[in-house]
C-alpha cells in the first residue's frame, strides 16, 4: 500500500483501485489491479473580503465559494473582513433581492465552524460599533489576521 502524506496533517484515507492499465509500446505488459490508501490532506482556506457587498458582484461570488467550502470535507477556513468588505457583516440590512443576503450566507459559513473577524480599525473609520454587527462576526485586528495568514494553506481576496 502507498501513502501519501504533508507535514500539514492528514485528515483521513481514502481507498480506491487503479484500473487495469496496458502499456501500447510493450504488449501483453499489464498492471495488475490493486488497492492503494492515498490520505487526503486537509486544507485551511482564508477568505478576505474588501469590498462592499453591492455596487458589484465580487463578494457576493466569494461568498457563495465560502458557502459551499464550508460544508466540504477536508477544508477548514476563516473569514476576515476588511475595507468596505466589513459592510458585509452590518446586521439588520435589507437587500433588494432576498437570494443575495451577504449577512444570511455569513451566518451560514458560521454554522459550519467558521470564525469570522472584522477589521477593528476599518470599522473604527466607519463609525461602526460592535453592536452594529452580526453576532456571528467579531471585531479583530491586524496581528490576528497576520496569525491566521501564518496559519492558512490558501488566501483568496475578494
Amino acid at each position: 500500500m502507498a501513502s501519501i502524506g504533508s507535514s500539514k496533517g492528514i485528515n483521513r484515507k481514502l481507498k480506491y483501485h487503479e484500473p487495469f492499465f496496458r502499456f501500447p509500446d510493450k504488449p501483453g505488459v499489464t498492471i495488475q489491479e490493486h488497492e492503494i490508501s492515498r490520505t487526503v490532506i486537509e486544507m485551511k482556506y482564508l477568505f478576505l473580503f474588501n469590498d462592499s457587498p453591492h455596487g458589484n458582484q465580487r463578494s457576493y461570488n466569494g461568498l457563495r465559494l465560502a458557502v459551499a467550502l464550508a460544508k466540504s470535507d477536508g477544508a477548514s477556513m476563516r473569514v476576515f473582513l476588511l475595507g468596505d468588505g466589513i459592510l458585509c457583516g452590518l446586521a439588520k440590512l435589507n437587500p433588494a433581492h432576498a437570494d443575495y443576503n451577504p449577512q444570511e450566507m455569513l451566518r451560514q459559513v458560521n454554522s459550519c465552524g467558521v470564525q469570522i473577524g472584522v477589521c477593528g480599525t476599518c470599522m473604527d473609520a466607519r463609525g461602526i460599533s460592535d453592536q452594529l454587527l452580526i453576532a456571528e462576526a467579531k471585531r479583530s485586528s491586524m496581528d490576528e489576521l497576520r496569525l491566521w495568514v501564518d496559519d492558512c494553506d490558501k488566501v483568496l481576496t475578494f
